[in-house]
């Protein structure tokens, strides 16, 4: 089983959702009518998930956590979720880190591992909304590099890896 939980918070437009549980069986509905912008940071231990409109009328910021589970297992799970995310809804801009430049052990490997996979999906055609993505919108960001564009600091510390905040600090400063 592969545990989620995802938020979703607008300001004065939606009201806040959290759903938690097995990524298997958690449901997301999104309007159709819009394009959304989305990205994914893929880890070794989990994988973080951000989706929102080209409005920034809501944010969808999630984590799964990969637990013990086989990665074949766990990245087929991650792929149905996506699937069943953006099924017939428009993809305008797509994000995911890129590796990073320094060799950490044993999670270069995995994260490179995913990268391709996730590349995969596009390439084959296995999630075709991320296939309709032109290559100029396909991009790639440095590790963490967007935390501190997000995270306001103000409000203290130790919010840096809570999902919750992090929503809310998007909510803040893009309305």
């Amino acid at each position: 089983m592969s545990s989620a939980v995802f938020c979703v918070c607008s300001k004065n437009i939606y009201p806040s959702i959290f759903r938690y549980g097995d990524i298997t069986t958690i449901d997301i509905e999104l309007p159709k009518d819009r394009v959304y912008m989305m990205s994914i940071d893929q880890s070794s231990k989990e994988t973080g998930i951000y989706l929102t409109d080209l409005d920034c009328s809501f944010h969808l910021i999630g984590s799964v956590e990969r637990k013990l589970q086989d990665k074949y297992r766990y990245y087929e799970n991650i792929k149905l979720f996506l699937k069943r995310l953006v099924k017939d809804r428009k993809i305008g801009l797509f994000v995911m880190e890129d590796l990073p430049p320094v060799h950490r052990g044993w999670a270069l490997p995995v994260l490179a591992e995913f990268k391709g996979i996730i590349n995969s999906w596009r390439n084959s055609g296995e999630i075709p909304e991320f296939s309709a993505i032109p290559d100029d919108k396909w991009q790639k960001i440095m590790p963490s590099t967007w935390k501190s564009q997000v995270i306001d600091k103000s409000k203290g510390k130790n919010r840096f890896n809570v999902k919750r905040e992090i929503a809310l600090d998007l909510v803040d400063k893009f309305p």
